[in-house]
């Protein structure tokens, strides 16, 4: 691989860790803001809702590691 198309893919990594630090974030408050929620709320319609989110942002951060570990990969 040459040296431009080795920085192309420095570019999309650097893009991968500031989308993976964005999901983290997101991921953080939506637990903060279910531990905040009553015990009522937490068990009832919008806690299900808050939970799904937490999921969902961990299974994208999973996707993100594999990303960048293919990306890491593909330099070699």
């Amino acid at each position: 691989m040459n040296n431009d198309r080795r920085k192309e893919l420095d570019r999309a990594l650097k893009l991968a860790e500031e989308a993976q630090s964005i999901i983290e974030d997101i991921k953080d408050q939506e637990e903060e803001a279910f531990e905040n929620l009553g015990e009522n709320f937490q068990n009832g319609e919008r806690g299900e809702k808050i939970q799904a989110a937490v999921e969902a942002l961990e299974e994208a951060d999973d996707a993100v590691q594999t990303l960048m570990a293919a990306l890491d990969q593909a330099k070699e």
